[in-house]
């Protein structure tokens, strides 16, 4: 059975390691940096058919809000607070939709809201290919939320569910003048089985 408790020991037990040998392989101040993105995030909601005027919408714009410490030229800790957006259905009276292979059928017209938000902290790794460019990967764990607005001809309800999953991502940081650079990545948030991708490009000052 998966241990989120141990996962989450072991994750940072080794980043302590890893930093405590790269602090010790080059010594140099931390350099702690801020920066802001926006991109698209696609959601995986499961939906796969719809019939009628139903309608599903599973991109929406997202945004994130991030910032870090970098221990040396390979390897930060960074956390970020991610909104990614809402993925959204509706239809009328009879229209119906397949939701994990089931069928189901609007019984009133209806328009269904679902919206995703990120907190998160991970392990950094960058891999300098010059002084100005680096591409990076990353690992973390994040606790996640979801709200659901349904608002429908029957009434209206609010639903919300929260979690802590992992999260990837893939990316590169180019410096463009001393103390900023523009970075653009690929990350994939786990939503208790449910994924969510974030393609985005944005600025990272450092201080």
């Amino acid at each position: 059975m998966f241990n989120l408790t141990r996962s989450f020991s072991v994750l940072f037990s080794c980043i302590i390691l890893i930093a405590a040998n790269s602090a010790s392989a080059e010594k140099r101040d931390p350099q702690f940096y801020a920066g802001f993105s926006v991109g698209q995030a696609s959601h995986e909601t499961g939906v796969s058919g719809t019939t009628g005027t139903a309608d599903l919408d599973e991109e929406d714009t997202g945004f994130k809000g991030y910032a870090g410490v970098k221990i040396n030229q390979y390897f930060a800790l960074e956390a970020h607070y991610a909104d990614l957006g809402e993925s959204s259905l509706s239809g009328n009276n009879g229209d119906t939709f397949v939701l994990d292979g089931t069928t189901f059928q609007f019984t009133a017209t209806a328009d269904i809201a679902v919206e995703a938000q990120s907190y998160g902290l991970a392990a950094v790794f960058f891999i300098p290919v010059t002084d100005k460019f680096s591409p990076f990967v990353k690992a973390g764990f994040q606790v996640w939320d979801l709200e659901a607005d349904v608002t429908s001809s029957a009434g209206n309800a609010t639903l919300s569910d929260d979690g802590t999953d992992p999260f990837f991502g893939v990316g590169f940081e180019a410096t463009v003048a001393e103390g900023f650079k523009l970075r653009a990545e690929y990350e994939l948030y786990d939503f208790d089985g449910d994924d969510v991708e974030f393609l985005s490009a944005g600025l990272t000052i450092a201080f």
